[in-house]
């Protein structure tokens, strides 16, 4: 072999062997500009008009409101302008706020296009919440939070303009997760639903000023995405974005803790509108009770509501129905004890209510709820109208409604109807007892199937009333005095 060909053969193999251990190849295009940061759940595909040349990044998953689009490259991308269009909704109906390079341009809504004429390195998109979506409310001692329990089908098309200049993929390949770490595999699978790990939603303390409001989502390759902005007053106190690496350093049953490693963007009116961009920032942070700490910097975030929180069981549940007699004049004590027909029970109750109603759905059935948490003032009241063992509890050691533990309730049919079950309810006589036999069979049957369904699913009844069921262990939560929130 000639001296030169034998050069040309060595050249060819270690440019082969450097290509190789690029370190996580996402994408090349034009003059190998490389996209990194791009969440796991977006495709990327070449985009191309009679006068345009671009790409476009189309969503694999469920949009959720409070969502981070994100994308960064390593040599500055010439962009002429951006266009986001929604296959299920219609133009103008769904906004969003964009950034580029770190810097807030405005909020825009979908449909149109949108003229940038600018080099880039950094993209953000911040879709907002949309008019037929709704947060579901709950609230812990004096902490109200709101989170986004409603995923969409919404497929998304981002298209990116880049002008004349062709579009050409030299490479692809995905980010994979790695299999060898054991922990980071049994976070996933004990945590991530097909669509990652994910929370959006707001929190704030009652009768003070400010609030965060907060997106937060793991995904399976091991990267993250956060977006926090708290206010004070209504007017912006911080803004962060925070994209990166995670790893899971240990799970067991008391929670997780994870190493979080990324590119932290932030805004701080309280430090003279300091802008902080690009910094390389570590983090730890500790995942209990659906909480998510970090070790400094940023607030706790909740991935889910705490079990204790009480949750708006309509909007957790939006096919039951909810008739509370305590909002209105029409109950045993002809007084309004409830200043509004909401139904809130503790999340964990919640929970276990949501599989019951699954289960009544498949047989055209559905919970009708009658009375859930009760403040202890409100027990107080009841048992000084009515002070009669068995049906309502004396005051002196709470009522387990007093717990957010306890639930009236009955079964209704496809068109909304109550079943039988011999009495109203609030009968306060020895015909709302479960031993009452003087019924057609067809009302003891309706009351058997109630019970055994809750019974079924950890709830247990008393003597007295048959709508009336406690969750176990009844005595789970301490007895509170909260007044129901109406906002």
């Amino acid at each position: 072999m000639p001296k030169r060909y034998f050069i040309l053969l060595i050249g060819l193999l270690l440019f082969s062997c450097s290509k190789k251990q690029t370190k996580h190849p996402d994408i090349f295009l034009l003059n190998d500009l490389t996209f990194t940061k791009l969440a796991s759940n977006y495709q990327i595909i070449p985009y191309k008009n009679h006068e345009s040349q671009g790409i476009v990044f189309k969503n694999t998953g469920k949009l959720i409101s409070g969502e981070i689009f994100n994308f960064s490259v390593n040599k500055v991308l010439k962009a002429k302008s951006l266009k986001i269009s929604f296959k299920d909704i219609r133009p103008g109906e769904q906004k969003f706020k964009l950034y580029l390079n770190g810097i807030y341009t405005g909020k825009y809504t979908n449909g149109k296009y949108i003229k940038l004429y600018k080099k880039i390195y950094n993209l953000r998109i911040v879709f907002l919440k949309s008019e037929n979506e709704k947060l579901v409310h709950a609230w812990r001692d004096d902490l109200i939070i709101k989170l986004n329990k409603q995923s969409t089908n919404y497929r998304i098309s981002i298209i990116l303009e880049t002008g004349d200049e062709p579009v050409v993929f030299h490479h692809y390949k995905k980010r994979t997760f790695k299999t060898n770490q054991t922990k980071n595999k049994k976070f996933i699978n004990q945590y991530f639903s097909y669509n990652g790990f994910l929370s959006t939603g707001v929190y704030y303390r009652k009768n003070k000023p400010g609030k965060v409001q907060y997106s937060i989502r793991f995904y399976d390759n091991n990267t993250f995405v956060l977006y926090l902005m708290s206010s004070l007053k209504n007017k912006l106190d911080k803004e962060i974005f925070y994209f990166g690496d995670w790893n899971c350093t240990k799970i067991d049953s008391t929670g997780v803790s994870l190493n979080l490693n990324g590119t932290y963007n932030a805004i701080n009116q309280d430090i003279n509108s300091k802008f902080i961009n690009r910094k390389q920032l570590a983090l730890k942070a500790r995942l209990k009770d659906n909480i998510l700490f970090f070790s400094e910097l940023l607030p706790f975030v909740y991935m889910d509501f705490p079990d204790d929180a009480l949750v708006n069981l309509k909007e957790f549940l939006p096919t039951v129905k909810v008739e509370m007699p305590y909002a209105t004049k029409q109950n045993f004590t002809k007084t309004k004890l409830y200043p509004c027909n909401k139904c809130f029970v503790r999340y964990k109750v919640a929970k276990v209510l949501q599989k019951i109603q699954r289960d009544l759905q498949k047989q055209a059935l559905s919970l009708k709820f009658f009375d859930c948490y009760r403040p202890y003032h409100v027990q107080a009241l009841m048992f000084k109208r009515f002070p009669v063992k068995g049906y309502v509890a004396n005051p002196v050691g709470g009522s387990i409604h007093n717990r957010g533990l306890a639930v009236d309730l009955s079964i209704v049919d496809s068109k909304g109807r109550e079943l039988d079950m011999g009495t109203g309810f609030d009968d306060l006589s020895l015909k709302s007892n479960h031993t009452y036999r003087d019924f057609p069979d067809t009302v003891l049957q309706n009351r058997i199937f109630l019970k055994k369904i809750m019974e079924k699913y950890g709830f247990s009844s008393i003597r007295s009333e048959w709508w009336h069921y406690n969750f176990k262990p009844k005595h789970l939560y301490p007895v509170i005095d909260d007044p129901i929130l109406c906002e």
